[in-house]
């Protein structure tokens, strides 16, 4: 691997730019084989969580703060910038599942705490990759809109076994689907 690889997940409080995250998830893999992690929950308005559909509120519920102690947003902010920094003046690349919800209100909590984002503007999203290589085996898909856990099972990856819109798991399962699209297969 020659380029840094940040596997990133939020948990929101909504689905609008204006929703706080909650909950933030990265597992970086270094050029150099070596790979760290952050796991954070973050203080938010806890109101904004009301208008999320029940099974999302009730998981807010039950895990919010339950055995972590939360940060701050601007705490936050900084310990985000860390993970995602240059390496050797390259930008750091974004991989997820449809990260760019993630990384437009990642920018925002950094921008209003006064940090740029400084992750590579080329993000990559582990769905589009799951359906390229089914193409490329000879199992097109429809056009969108995919979803998520067929894709994964579609290519081996059972997201049963991950403890989903929970953000280190999510950030794992994108792992595991990028490590089988990018190793042709084999995990």
């Amino acid at each position: 691997m020659t380029a840094t690889l940040v596997f990133i997940d939020t948990e929101t409080t909504g689905l609008d730019l204006t929703d706080d995250i909650w909950e933030f998830a990265a597992i970086r893999c270094n050029p150099d084989g070596t790979s760290e992690s952050l796991h954070l929950f973050i203080q938010h308005d806890t109101a904004k969580c009301a208008k999320l559909p029940a099974s999302f509120f009730g998981d807010h519920m039950a895990r919010w703060p339950h055995g972590f102690a939360p940060v701050e947003p601007s705490h936050a902010a900084e310990l985000i910038v860390d993970i995602l920094r240059r390496e050797d003046g390259q930008r750091v690349h974004v991989v997820g599942a449809v990260p760019n919800f993630d990384t437009e209100r990642l920018a925002l909590l950094l921008t209003r705490h006064g940090h740029s984002p400084q992750w590579h503007h080329h993000l990559i999203d582990v769905e589009n990759l799951a359906v390229g290589w089914l193409a490329g085996c000879g199992e097109p898909l429809p056009p969108l809109p995919w979803n998520s856990d067929d894709l994964s099972r579609a290519i081996g990856i059972n997201p049963d076994d991950y403890r989903r819109h929970e953000a280190m798991a999510d950030v794992e399962w994108a792992r595991d689907i990028y490590d089988r699209v990018m190793n042709g297969g084999a995990s």
